[in-house]
């Protein structure tokens, strides 16, 4: 991807910052969860947060493959 559209994209992300207050409490979540050695539970945390980014990932495909 060209650098430009690229930079566009990461500003354009940052008009919508309660999405990275959330994306680190699910972060912190984990962390906690695995300190407690409650790996099932970090494990299932984990793979719904990593399905939600891929799926906003999957959103702006199009744009970015351009």
């Amino acid at each position: 991807m060209h650098q430009p559209i690229r930079r566009l994209l990461s500003y354009r992300s940052m008009v919508n910052r309660k999405r990275y207050h959330k994306q680190c409490e699910e972060h912190l979540q984990i962390l906690d969860l695995l300190e407690q050695e409650r790996n099932d539970e970090a494990s299932q945390a984990l793979r719904l947060h990593l399905e939600h980014t891929i799926g906003n990932l999957q959103k702006i495909r199009p744009i970015l493959e351009h």
